[in-house]
């Protein structure tokens, strides 16, 4: 048997799944994390989040702010010179390295 906390959490996290599927089903062309954006936004509040999608400008200020989030960064990656090749060629490629 689960204990209480264990318990809570998984019924959070079946109130969030009917939620999520709930607005799903009003509003077909929405992706399941601009759901939960949404849903986290209006504090879990399903109607407040159903209402949200109904004002013209949020939908499109939404996916610019998920896409944002998906943004790499120039210069964040770093590269390692690694030796390639057989023979007796000097070929250098990078490697990322994440």
């Amino acid at each position: 048997m689960l204990n209480a906390g264990k318990q809570f959490a998984e019924f959070q996290r079946r109130s969030q799944e009917r939620k999520i599927l709930r607005i799903l089903s009003l509003y077909e062309y929405l992706s399941r994390e601009e759901v939960q954006h949404t849903l986290a936004e209006c504090n879990e509040d399903e109607d407040m989040s159903i209402l949200k999608f109904t004002e013209p400008d949020y939908l499109p200020q939404l996916r610019k702010i998920i896409a944002q989030t998906y943004r790499t960064v120039v210069g964040s990656r770093r590269f390692i010179k690694v030796k390639r090749g057989g023979g007796g060629g000097k070929e250098n490629n990078f490697l990322y390295i994440e």
